[in-house]
């Protein structure tokens, strides 16, 4: 890899991190809120959209950490492929026989880990936003009880 190619790989992981990190802090601020604002309060059927909300969000986080998990085990897989390549493992040495079928079984546990990992990753925003509309529906039905009273 050329050093242009090192950097953008290099930014975009980065890129990656700060919008899992940035997801990971307005999730949990949300579910503060969620808790703030229902403090000292009698549970209510009004408050069943925001119990969804709370669940939508920590489920999020979930898939957040599992992303997390993932994203630094096909990092893990990355590197040992390379070692495998250049046949510097201790399973290659001992049989350098070995070496196509380690690299093809580290291929596709990279390739099964990224993809995991991207649906992990689309299903925290999914879970973020289906739990900010859920908030919506509470505080709409906050308003009309206190309307109506």
């Amino acid at each position: 890899m050329s050093d242009k190619e090192i950097e953008i790989s290099r930014q975009l992981r980065e890129g990656q991190n700060k919008y899992t990190y940035f997801l990971f802090s307005i999730t949990i601020a949300s579910i503060a809120f969620s808790v703030q604002k229902t403090t000292g309060k009698p549970i209510s059927y009004v408050q069943i959209p925001l119990s969804i909300s709370v669940i939508c969000w920590a489920l999020g986080l979930v898939c957040g950490f599992k992303y997390i998990r993932l994203v630094n085990s096909t990092l893990f897989a990355n590197s040992m492929f390379l070692k495998a390549e250049k046949g510097i493992m201790k399973e290659i040495q001992e049989n350098p026989a070995t070496q196509p079928y380690i690299l093809e079984g580290i291929k596709k546990a990279m390739i099964k880990n990224s993809n995991l990992g991207n649906c992990y990753s689309n299903w925290q925003y999914y879970l973020f936003f289906i739990g900010a509309f859920f908030f919506l529906i509470w505080h709409i039905l906050e308003m009309c009880k206190i309307s109506v009273c």
